[in-house]
């Protein structure tokens, strides 16, 4: 089928992106004549670059997605361009703002103010049932909209394509990493109330074999947070422990180095799995049969609170003040669990 040139806008969040990839997949192998430019935020161009269906990246300002302008000039020379298809998968105020000035024969995407003017000719249903569904078949809407017959669902990544590493600390780390067992813990990542409280995580520090030498990783939403732990995690293991925030490309390196991954339903357990990385995934207020998409039973399991108010969305989301549901899973449940798990990373055909 030709699809011509096609213009994706892509999602803004770490964890929608990965699933987001099954869609880039889908639309290469139905159309491989076809031109895919994905537009995406800056932050995230070095994920992007790892997903086999793009044909080229062209980054917006990530301030973008707050204000609503200053897309930045290589957006703007994108948007000036005609296209054949418009795939909008954000559906966010501001892309709506996209949507209206941008020249295209067929514009698809999630219509959430029915009484305002559409910029889509083509409207899929909104993610209201997500929940229930799969989000990697949710953003297979797309290519279903377009009468696409090959669908994929792998959200593998091709990590031949990072960037050397550059940080010469970053580089010592992967080479210690790589020497033994290690585990990365990703528990702070995504929404507040999705994290592991980190009281607990010192906890299951404490509580990890010593065959095994952990990994944190964090981003700067948690960094005020986590640095007031970070003493006591490395007494909880004398000092037998690594931390690491910085730059999502460093974060994939030191991924890639690591035997196995224990994280909540954040944006790095998503890029973790697209790895081929064993990985046990804590879910308290969001759905697994969601955001856990994923099939491997020896290499990717996930637990899920027994709260009497999860899921929880929203508004009930917003006025919980103590995310209780991630505090039930134990260390000793944890790494029980953990333990059924094979480990040694083994990577899905991308």
């Amino acid at each position: 089928m030709g699809l011509g040139r096609v213009l994706i806008i892509a999602p803004a969040a770490i964890g929608d992106t990965v699933i987001f990839n099954p869609l880039l997949k889908t639309l290469k192998a139905n159309a491989p004549d076809a031109t895919l430019t994905v537009l995406a935020p800056k932050s995230l161009e070095p994920l992007i670059r790892l997903f086999p269906g793009a044909d080229e990246i062209v980054s917006i300002n990530d301030a973008f997605y707050v204000e609503g302008k200053g897309w930045g000039p290589d957006a703007e020379r994108t948007l000036s361009k005609e296209y054949d298809v418009v795939l909008d998968t954000l559906c966010t105020g501001p892309c709506i703002t996209i949507m209206h000035r941008i020249s295209a024969r067929t514009k698809i995407g999630i219509n959430f103010a029915p009484d305002g003017s559409s910029p889509y000719t083509l409207e899929i249903q909104p993610f209201s049932i997500v929940e229930n569904r799969s989000a990697i078949d949710c953003y297979l809407d797309y290519a279903r909209a377009l009468h696409l017959s090959e669908l994929y669902e792998s959200t593998a990544i091709d990590s031949h394509r990072l960037e050397p590493i550059s940080d010469v600390c970053v580089g010592h780390l992967v080479e210690t990493l790589q020497s033994e067992t290690s585990i990365a813990l990703l528990l702070a990542g995504g929404d507040w109330h999705k994290r592991y409280p980190s009281g607990l995580v010192t906890e299951l520090i404490r509580a990890c074999s010593s065959d095994y030498l952990p990994v944190l990783l964090y981003g700067p939403s948690e960094a005020d947070e986590y640095s007031t732990y970070l003493d006591e995690w490395h007494r909880a293991r004398n000092g037998r422990i690594h931390a690491f925030t910085g730059s999502l490309s460093n974060a994939i390196h030191i991924l890639r180095a690591c035997s196995g991954v224990i994280g909540n339903d954040c944006g790095l357990m998503h890029i973790a799995v697209a790895l081929g990385l064993p990985t046990l995934s804590l879910f308290g207020p969001s759905e697994p049969v969601a955001w856990f998409p994923y099939r491997h039973t020896e290499t990717q399991q996930f637990l899920v609170a027994n709260a009497p108010c999860r899921p929880c969305y929203g508004h009930d989301r917003a006025n919980c003040g103590n995310n209780h549901c991630m505090a039930e899973f134990s260390s000793a449940q944890i790494w029980a669990e953990f333990a059924r798990l094979r480990l040694g990373s083994i990577a899905p055909n991308p």
